[in-house]
């Protein structure tokens, strides 16, 4: 009998790795935090895991099944690590770009030094660039800078207070690069605890399962 890979094609779709990387995030709180799951945290979990059964078919899948929770747990799992998966290719690259960040910081200095110092340059111009900052709401972030030069004085202020920032900048970018490692070895941790993780979502799996039937 041909095997039915729709669940699987599910799994893969690219609303599902959204919903993945949540409940990889959720999951890794629980294991970094170890703490019990608030009302906003079960609220979330509770709609993540209706998105999932929803997708996955669970109503129908487990209407006939003496162990409909099991089938809901194991699908959890698979998507929870895929969301591992997913976030961890994530964290990896952005480790490697703010790895050359001050590099291309420091060549953008140049780039506005040689834009003053060309007679040539024609004005206004915007130019930008990418630097690590820290935002009252969302903490570090990637932020775009960008500066209109409107003439040769404007691109020799610019250099300078790129450069002047640039000491500041990298200590924003090495608390960010401490920042992205923590979050890859919380990542880690939750698949050493995975089966740990998801039995103390049973209560909400069984409650998501119940409105289903």
């Amino acid at each position: 009998m041909p095997k039915d890979t729709s669940a699987d094609v599910s799994l893969r779709s690219a609303d599902m790795r959204d919903l993945a990387q949540t409940l990889a995030q959720l999951g890794a709180r629980r294991v970094d935090k170890g703490e019990p799951l608030n009302t906003r945290r079960r609220e979330d979990l509770r709609r993540a895991f209706a998105e999932a059964g929803n997708a996955l078919g669970w109503s129908e899948s487990t209407a006939l099944s003496d162990r409909p929770a099991a089938i809901a747990t194991k699908d959890v799992k698979a998507i929870v690590r895929r969301g591992i998966r997913s976030l961890r290719r994530e964290i990896d690259r952005d480790i490697e770009d703010k790895g050359t960040e001050i590099a291309r910081i420091e060549k953008f200095v140049e780039q506005l030094v040689m834009i003053a110092e060309d007679a040539s340059s024609e004005y206004p111009m915007e130019v930008s660039h990418e630097r690590t900052s820290k935002s009252p709401v969302s903490g570090l972030i990637t932020k775009t800078e960008t500066y209109l030069l409107e003439n040769q004085s404007d691109a020799e202020r610019a250099a300078k207070k790129v450069e002047k920032s640039i000491p500041r900048w990298g200590r924003l970018r090495d608390q960010m690069l401490i920042q992205l490692d923590e979050r890859r070895e919380g990542l880690g941790a939750l698949s050493q605890d995975l089966s740990g993780v998801v039995e103390s979502w049973q209560g909400i799996i069984n409650d998501v399962l119940v409105t289903m039937h």
